[in-house]
């Protein structure tokens, strides 16, 4: 699936969520739900968002993939992960509705294929299996970064203070600040510092 494919399927997920709440608007993009907060006053996130609740939420959640066949589980979860651009950034937040931050989106969407994540991201770098460049990822691979700007909490000597989920094509799906939300962005390749597969594949590169 390329990127036009996975930015067409959240263009139809975005209609759909728009007519299952009687929405006349679809789901925010970058930056719209800041405006929103401005004219309503409310820090609500689910009104914000334009009333999802839980149970739309649910209707969206794929099966857990099956490596035996059927959509490549890492192309499932990133097609799924790119869906949620416009969710705000949120330092502890655990969900589309309360808003999240970078390791607890990851582990969210994780989550919802069946697969547990720690809830920071220094610790997620522990998980799955390595992929040793940038040119061997696939669509659905954890990528991490130490950003020179960022906390330094993670005692290990990669310093890993952000995670986002790889789409392909040099791009990525990131609970990126709270400024920008969770957006899709170019791979910052001179701060990353490692990358992990956590979802079944189908295929191979």
């Amino acid at each position: 699936m390329s990127y036009a494919d996975i930015t067409s399927r959240v263009a139809q997920i975005q209609a759909r969520i728009a007519q299952l709440q009687g929405a006349s608007t679809a789901y925010p993009t970058q930056g719209s739900y800041a405006s929103s907060l401005s004219t309503t006053g409310s820090t609500d996130f689910a009104s914000v968002l334009g009333g999802i609740t839980s149970s739309g939420f649910d209707s969206m959640t794929p099966s857990t993939p099956d490596a035996s066949g059927g959509e490549d589980g890492g192309q499932a979860m990133a097609s799924f992960a790119a869906t949620f651009t416009g969710t705000p950034y949120v330092a502890g937040g655990e969900s589309p509705q309360t808003g999240w931050d970078c390791a607890r989106f990851t582990q969210w969407v994780a989550k919802q294929f069946g697969i547990n994540l720690p809830a920071v991201s220094w610790e997620q770098i522990n998980t799955g299996q390595q992929v040793d460049s940038l040119a061997q990822a696939q669509a659905g691979d954890l990528l991490f970064f130490h950003e020179p700007g960022g906390h330094r909490r993670d005692p290990s000597a990669l310093k890993v203070n952000h995670v986002a989920v790889y789409l392909g094509d040099g791009r990525m799906v990131e609970a990126a600040n709270p400024s920008a939300g969770t957006i899709i962005s170019q791979v910052d390749a001179a701060h990353l510092v490692g990358i992990r597969r956590i979802a079944a594949t189908t295929t191979t590169q």
